[in-house]
């Protein structure tokens, strides 16, 4: 996925997360981190408040460098009624 520009805004984020998830059926932290989304966990609670169930759960993952990180991994469970 590329960005729209070098700044995304917290909607294009929020946009990103959605179709991460919907290509890949979940997301970690570093996954996002990798598509220019910076603060994750603020957008992923910005996109519960709209009523998206997205549900988190935590591994260990290295990183680029190799270094290991309890990172999230969000997957969506559908929307809000």
């Amino acid at each position: 996925m590329n960005t729209l520009n070098n700044n995304p805004s917290s909607e294009t984020q929020r946009n990103m997360i959605l179709e991460l998830i919907a290509n890949n059926r979940c997301m970690s932290t570093l996954d996002a981190r990798n598509n220019s989304i910076m603060h994750p966990a603020m957008r992923i609670k910005e996109l519960r408040s709209m009523g998206h169930n997205i549900v988190t759960n935590w591994i260990r993952q290295a990183d680029q460098a190799g270094v290991m990180h309890r990172i999230a991994v969000y997957t969506h469970d559908g929307d809000a009624e």
